[in-house]
């Protein structure tokens, strides 16, 4: 559910699962969202309209966000999984992560875009 300027709550179903993360980009001008079936949206925060729809790209996604700059997201699951993507294309970009243990829960980048930090339910940073 998005709020307008006016406090007018808008709702958005085209999820087949449970969404369970919501971000901003950087600089505002975009929406986020992860749905657990693997459903990745991007729209614009203004017109709300949609402007990427990356269908199951990776299932059981637990979060994602935008890189600083806006052209990539990181993406992890519960599986273990972190992906980048590029945001235009939704094109796997050639690095994956892996090695945790447990499920990924949170992702970030650094602010010049030069590395990645998650977490995991195994302890491990």
């Amino acid at each position: 559910m998005v709020h307008g300027s006016d406090q007018t709550p808008i709702l958005l179903s085209d999820y087949m699962g449970s969404v369970v993360c919501v971000t901003f980009s950087q600089d505002g001008s975009r929406i986020m969202s992860v749905s657990l079936d693997g459903t990745v949206q991007i729209r614009d925060s203004t017109s709300v309209l949609l402007t990427a729809d990356f269908r199951r790209i990776m299932g059981d996604l637990s979060q994602a966000t935008f890189s600083c700059d806006g052209t990539q997201i990181a993406s992890v699951s519960y599986s273990g999984e972190v992906v980048l993507r590029d945001t235009r294309s939704g094109r796997r970009i050639d690095t994956t992560f892996t090695g945790h243990l447990g499920h990924v829960r949170s992702v970030a980048f650094s602010p010049d875009n030069t590395r990645i930090i998650f977490g995991s339910d195994d302890g491990s940073v």
